[in-house]
């Protein structure tokens, strides 16, 4: 069987990308615009165009994904992407012609019917095109075609032999639209942002890709990102980002915006996403958050500055080993926390004070009734959920330990 491998630029990083070939591909193309691997075989009882989603390369490891098959035609032979118009151009040696296969198949149409004087298309090893121009090979001669200016789409076609030097493997066309950068067709999705008094943490997933396009297509986009203030339409911040993020500073406390995001690249801009609406917070208005991480527990403002350590994880051991927080809760300045070992931990916002609930076990999660100054907890075990009465000892410190 044969195989086809990837690498680097470099000849680094050699591994098989698809394996199992019974027959050698006659032609094999990447279109990373539509991310897609293609090639052709002419032989055994699968003739035809195949494609491969980029996203599925192998790397090396086995998988079960199967190409999928363009055409079964057997008398098609050497082709080129057709990168913006979503197909491929292939020769069609029994018609001496060039055929237009669009990628989801539902279009095929002849490029050249009745449209050449004398064609020589047939048995071409290599095709490409410059200008709407084709240029092709066959054993060691270039062929290629020239518009008859007083005749509008009507073509010649002429050979130049290339030496004696044995067969031409293939032919490049130098040009941008041999390998064109995309032009984003669908904006961001999913705008959102958190707002602290003079900040606005913004975040977006990339755009949708269009419905014949595969996993492994092109997405390096570039985003530009439009921060509006909505009493004003003052654009008050914009910026550029390369990923899926961005900040925005020196925002008014207390003031309502209007958020955007484009996807950009050096062909063009997409439409706007949809618009966040959100409000910064007032001057002095500094809720916190706190979150369990690997580092410990830790306290933020909503935005995930000022970040402090409350426990640090090297205090986070007891008999049983190492531990970590999976959820929390809170009654005015207590936190309440379990632990991977299913016990409640408590922790003192005001006096720092820690320790352990008692009695309390097979713990999978909590949550408080401020009302009726309850916490209730779910035992995984005993699959039920249980209250634990919580105790006022004084004004600033509550619960039972």
């Amino acid at each position: 069987m044969l195989n086809v491998s990837r690498c680097g630029l470099d000849g680094r990083g050699l591994t098989v990308a698809v394996a199992g070939f019974l027959y050698k591909p006659q032609n094999m193309q990447v279109d990373p615009y539509n991310g897609y691997l293609f090639w052709s075989i002419n032989g055994g009882n699968k003739k035809g165009l195949y494609k491969l989603d980029l996203a599925d390369i192998s790397n090396g490891v086995k998988h079960e994904v199967l190409p999928d098959i363009i055409s079964e035609d057997p008398h098609l032979g050497a082709f080129t992407v057709d990168h913006t118009n979503s197909g491929l151009l292939v020769v069609n040696n029994t018609n001496n012609t060039v055929v237009f296969v669009s990628l989801d198949r539902n279009e095929i149409s002849n490029l050249r019917d009745n449209a050449t004087k004398q064609p020589m298309f047939e048995g071409a090893t290599s095709l490409v095109t410059a200008n709407k121009i084709f240029y092709w090979t066959r054993d060691s001669t270039l062929y290629s075609e020239e518009e008859d200016p007083s005749k509008a789409h009507y073509f010649y076609h002429g050979s130049w032999p290339l030496g004696n030097n044995g067969p031409l493997v293939s032919i490049a066309v130098e040009l941008p639209s041999a390998q064109p950068v995309p032009v984003p067709v669908n904006p961001p999705i999913g705008v959102q942002a958190i707002m602290g008094p003079e900040l606005a943490k913004i975040s977006w997933q990339v755009p949708h890709l269009l419905g014949h396009q595969g996993k492994g297509a092109w997405q390096n986009w570039s985003y530009q990102v439009e921060v509006i203030e909505e009493s004003t339409g003052q654009s008050f911040s914009c910026g550029h980002t390369n990923t899926t993020s961005y900040t925005a500073y020196h925002l008014r406390p207390g003031t309502s915006y209007l958020i955007r995001c484009y996807a950009c690249t050096t062909g063009g801009l997409c439409p706007p996403s949809s618009e966040f609406r959100g409000k910064t917070l007032r001057a002095g208005d500094l809720p916190d958050i706190v979150w369990s991480t690997a580092e410990g527990l830790l306290k933020s403002d909503v935005t995930g500055e000022s970040v402090k350590t409350l426990v640090h994880h090297s205090n986070l051991k007891d008999q049983q080993g190492d531990y970590h927080y999976v959820d929390i809760t809170w009654y005015r300045d207590k936190l309440y926390m379990v632990t991977n070992t299913t016990h409640v931990h408590w922790y003192n916002l005001t006096t720092h004070m820690s320790g352990q609930l008692r009695d309390v076990d097979s713990v999978g999660s909590i949550a408080v009734d401020w009302i009726g100054r309850k916490l209730y907890w779910s035992n995984d075990k005993q699959q039920l959920v249980s209250p634990y009465k919580l105790c006022i000892t004084r004004p600033v410190k509550l619960g039972c330990s």
